[in-house]
């Protein structure tokens, strides 16, 4: 991901999140493997909170690009861009179904935060745009505005300094990128929950 935070969340938080980026009502979700346009392709919340990833699409920024075939210039691997998009495009489930242009479709990738059993597994919200500004300015400070929420609500909770951030809680995260925990991940991980 190039522009993105990492956050665990509890389903209150999850909803809080989809609440903020007006899901249901300015924003909807679809999978971001297997893009289905239309109606039918749209996610419930309980349904995308249980896929990895899923992408958050605001109509008033516009739709996604999709890449149909392999002699699309976007598979070309001389980029970042271009090899992970021939990465992803190889992992569609059926080649009738487009793969999402992420340097050009105005669409947040998101990765739900899981909770499984007494363990919390970090979420990440972002873009995977080389430049997200050339997507679009509009695209580039909602995905701004998406990250800054996430650090507002939330607490720092580890990165660079682990355990060192906060000794009360059991954090085992292999990563140095910074975590931020909102409010019902919080208390969970104060009660002895462990954040992986």
């Amino acid at each position: 991901m190039v522009a993105a935070v990492s956050y665990y969340a509890d389903a209150s938080d999850t909803d809080a999140l989809l609440d903020y980026l007006g899901v249901g009502t300015e924003a909807h979700l679809r999978r971001w493997f297997s893009y289905v346009s239309g109606p039918e392709g749209i996610l419930d919340r309980e349904t995308a909170s249980a896929l990895d990833p899923v992408a958050i699409i605001s109509p008033s920024l516009g739709g996604p690009v999709l890449i149909r075939n392999r002699s699309d210039p976007a598979l070309v691997p001389r980029t970042r861009a271009g090899l992970f998009n021939m990465m992803n495009f190889a992992r569609r489930t059926d080649p009738s179904i487009g793969l999402i242009d992420s340097n050009v479709s105005p669409v947040l990738y998101w990765k739900p935060a899981k909770a499984v059993g007494n363990d919390l597994f970090p979420g990440e919200i972002g873009s995977q745009a080389d430049a997200m500004s050339v997507v679009s300015p509009e695209f580039e400070r909602w995905v701004n505005r998406v990250m800054a929420w996430v650090r507002r609500r939330g607490t720092r909770v580890w990165g660079l300094e682990e355990e060192a951030l906060r000794p009360d809680l059991r954090i085992i995260n292999p990563n140095v990128s910074s975590v931020y925990a909102l409010p019902g991940a919080l208390s969970l991980l104060e009660d002895g929950y462990i954040g992986r």
